[in-house]
């Protein structure tokens, strides 16, 4: 297994069932319409939102993840060269389907975000989420103390 698959065949078949079923994906999807992103098959079973342009959900975050979607602020050749970003985001796609779409992981995330902007002054180092994605991976500073509570 290459750096750029970080789960199995049938964990990522289940992964794109379930973010299906719940709407995530199509939710990125409609989102990637939004932005005037183009969409290509990414590594992991991912769809990368290339060039996307949209304000929502994350206004300066380089890549941000709904469903099996990654809506990316480069190109498909940018983001291959930075590998540890796209498995931090296939960590999040797998986090979407965990937590049984947007019902289940908007809330969760947006709490989790909450809870490490309180204690960290940032809404990454401290939030659960995004330390299990691998702070590093996905471009951010690590907290001196970044072990979730």
């Amino acid at each position: 297994m290459d750096r750029l698959s970080t789960c199995s065949a049938r964990a990522r078949r289940l992964r794109r069932f379930v973010n299906a079923f719940t709407l995530a994906t199509p939710l990125g999807l409609a989102l990637a319409r939004y932005g005037r992103a183009v969409v290509v098959q990414g590594p992991d079973g991912l769809l990368l939102a290339t060039n996307y342009r949209g304000f929502v959900p994350a206004p300066r975050a380089p890549a941000v993840t709904v469903g099996n979607v990654v809506l990316l602020r480069m190109s498909a050749e940018q983001a291959y060269r930075r590998p540890g970003l796209l498995e931090h985001e296939s960590r999040h796609a797998t986090q979407w389907a965990c937590w049984l779409g947007p019902l289940g992981f908007l809330p969760a995330y947006g709490l989790a975000s909450l809870w490490s902007l309180l204690r960290a002054g940032n809404a990454a180092t401290r939030n659960v989420f995004e330390v299990r994605a691998g702070l590093a991976d996905g471009g951010y500073a690590p907290h001196p103390e970044a072990q979730p509570e």
